[in-house]
């Protein structure tokens, strides 16, 4: 089904399973996510855990990673610079995954492909079609680009079904686009901080930090904080009294996150991110002045959330911020105190959401969405580009413009806005014929 004007349609892989972890109130993530989470944040290529890896992963009490990971005993399970343990090396570490020379049935078993051609063809790098060279595997998955297929020099692409390749290897998947994100982890080069807790960092004597968490320069760990197993924590980030951060997280350069928010499993949170800051609920005095309200509330994040640099999401003024399993935000989206974010929705950059704002499972808003306060964004519905959303939407529904109504209906509203000044005109010759005058500027 093809996406309406202004609507943008992002692909989604289908959930596996995984088991709840009560103590934060999140769920299990994608398999397919949890495979590239290992190659893109950790520096190593998706493999199948082994015995030993699922065993340390969930103890055969039937508990989580995290929740035996953060029941601490009271003091840092990484000794701290203070401690008089120094990291041998403060930079931050430079890795790849697979890295160059990866042979195509490598690939082919990472995104489940069938190989036409040799399977012993190496690659560097993916890119696009017209700049790939000999060492470069490629992908056509949009029809307009089909004449650049021809002429390529890649020495392999991914292709969809009934797609005449040009000569050269090619991986045949289902579906091209979902084969060359799969692919992608096997050429991510991240950085990570180097092992251990870096000299510089100030971890408090209460905080419980796994052994084998990653602890950058200038990085603030508050009393009581836990931090989960394979952590990396980059440098200049924050982290307030009593914040719970589960197994596998990144947070990236100068992120804040502030008391009593908790956070699952693999999650990534972009440079700059704040999380738990003061709601902005205030009170206009009728004899003047302003009433600040305490928020006293909270914020969870799910398993698998990812939040892109800049972005802010407040703490509740009571109850709860929630930000659901899988989610996805961008840069510079805003979460106001109250709203809940649902499993696996996306929100584009510079999406704004007022407060108790409910967005539903799966719901997808374009960039620079706003809504209004105390709403709910239905299940799996869809906010294009830049639109005003000031009532509910219902689920399923894709909706655009100000106020966000049908996206079909907004589209001819969108084409006769164009048509008014002559439409004026024409009626104001119809009137003149009338003997009527209807007043104003005829255009």
């Amino acid at each position: 089904m093809g996406a309406p004007d202004g609507v943008a349609l992002l692909q989604v892989v289908d959930p596996g399973g995984g088991e709840a972890d009560a103590r934060l109130r999140v769920a299990g993530g994608h398999e397919l996510h949890r495979r590239q989470s290992r190659a893109g944040r950790h520096g190593g290529p998706p493999r199948r855990a082994s015995r030993a890896g699922r065993e340390h992963g969930r103890g055969g009490d039937g508990r989580s990673g995290a929740g035996r990971a953060l029941e601490g005993t009271g003091h840092s399970a990484v000794p701290s610079a203070r401690a008089g343990k120094r990291n041998p090396g403060v930079a931050i570490g430079h890795e790849r995954g697979i890295g160059p020379g990866v042979r195509l049935a490598e690939i082919a078993s990472a995104i489940d492909a069938e190989i036409e051609g040799d399977p012993g063809v190496e690659v560097e790098e993916i890119a696009p079609l017209e700049t790939a060279g000999p060492r470069s595997l490629s992908f056509l998955s949009n029809p307009r680009y089909v004449q650049q297929l021809s002429s390529t020099r890649a020495a392999a692409v991914i292709l969809g079904p009934g797609v005449e390749g040009p000569g050269c290897a090619v991986l045949r998947v289902p579906h091209a686009y979902l084969g060359f994100a799969r692919a992608l982890p096997l050429f991510e080069r991240p950085v990570r901080p180097e092992p251990g807790v870096d000299p510089t960092a100030r971890v408090a004597t209460t905080a419980v930090v796994a052994g084998d968490a990653r602890i950058g320069p200038h990085v603030s760990i508050g009393e009581r904080v836990r931090i989960g197993r394979r952590c990396a924590i980059f440098p200049g980030a924050v982290l307030y009294p009593d914040v719970v951060l589960g197994d596998d997280c990144v947070v990236h350069a100068n992120a804040v996150v502030r008391e009593r928010v908790r956070i699952g499993h693999r999650v990534v949170l972009g440079a700059g991110v704040s999380i738990g800051g003061e709601g902005f609920g205030y009170l206009p005095m009728p004899g003047g002045g302003i009433f600040r309200l305490a928020q006293v509330g909270d914020v969870e994040i799910g398993d698998d959330v990812e939040i892109g640099a800049n972005t802010t999401i407040d703490r509740a003024t009571i109850g709860t911020t929630r930000i659901e399993r899988g989610a996805k935000l961008d840069n510079l989206v805003m979460v106001a105190h109250g709203c809940t974010v649902g499993e696996e929705a996306l929100l584009a950059a510079q999406v704004g959401l007022a407060g108790s704002t409910v967005v539903g499972a799966r719901v997808q808003l374009g960039g620079q969405v706003g809504t209004a306060g105390h709403l709910t964004v239905g299940q799996g519905a869809r906010v294009a580009a830049q639109s005003g959303v000031p009532n509910d939407v219902a689920p399923g529904a894709t909706v655009g413009g100000y106020p966000a109504m049908d996206a079909a209906l907004w589209r001819r509203v969108s084409a006769a806005v164009q048509r008014l000044p002559e439409l004026l005109r024409r009626v104001r010759r119809i009137e003149r014929r009338l003997g009527q005058d209807g007043g104003g500027e005829g255009g």
